[in-house]
């Protein structure tokens, strides 16, 4: 069985692929190469709440995916414990200027007690996984279609060249080129705010 659901007008779509159905897929999480094709099958999908992995469109769609050449953003997620709902918190409004000491005092704890807790279940720090949560955020607006000036200032960065270092740190890559890099994907010269993205 296949769920597909479309998010907002920016022509996202999640898709939820039944066990049985997930042979051909890549193996760990990673960004997919959409052809026309598999697009097409994909908006007509999501006119269905559920549809058989071997109906004529799913199959379309999940017959040849394979992994895009774009540079991976791991997400490191705590098993459990103390900390979900901070990374709950985190993963909802990465842009929060509430600071490790204010989240600290949330669970009872001290903020070398919380930065402790976070190297042992996260194997980050804080402030590291706080700016992963705002490079997430920030390649979800990038295949909007929204320009780096504007991205920058939607995921909490002071300035564009900070949010460009960092950008570079987390991807090996600046923002312009991962735009431009998901533009082609789309294999259209269409304008960027109607790029499509699977996250599978």
């Amino acid at each position: 069985m296949l769920l597909v659901g479309g998010a907002g007008s920016a022509r996202a779509f999640y898709v939820m692929v039944d066990a049985a159905g997930c042979g051909a897929l890549p193996e760990r999480c990673c960004a997919v190469e959409v052809s026309s094709k598999q697009r097409q099958a994909l908006e007509r999908l999501a006119l269905h709440d559920a549809i058989a992995c071997d109906a004529p469109d799913a199959r379309q769609l999940l017959t040849g995916l394979r992994p895009s050449d774009l540079p991976a953003l791991p997400i490191p997620l705590s098993p459990g414990g103390r900390l979900q709902p901070l990374l709950a918190a985190l993963r909802d409004e990465p842009t929060t200027a509430r600071g490790s000491e204010q989240w600290a005092a949330d669970l009872g704890l001290s903020r070398r007690q919380l930065s402790r807790l976070f190297l042992a279940e996260v194997g980050l720090s804080f402030s590291s996984w706080r700016q992963l949560m705002r490079l997430r955020l920030a390649v979800e607006r990038l295949a909007m279609g929204h320009d780096v000036q504007r991205v920058a200032r939607e995921v909490g960065y002071e300035s564009v060249s900070m949010f460009v270092a960092a950008f570079r740190r987390g991807l090996g890559t600046t923002p312009g080129q991962y735009a431009r890099q998901l533009r082609g994907m789309a294999g259209t010269a269409a304008a960027p705010a109607e790029a499509d993205a699977v996250h599978m």
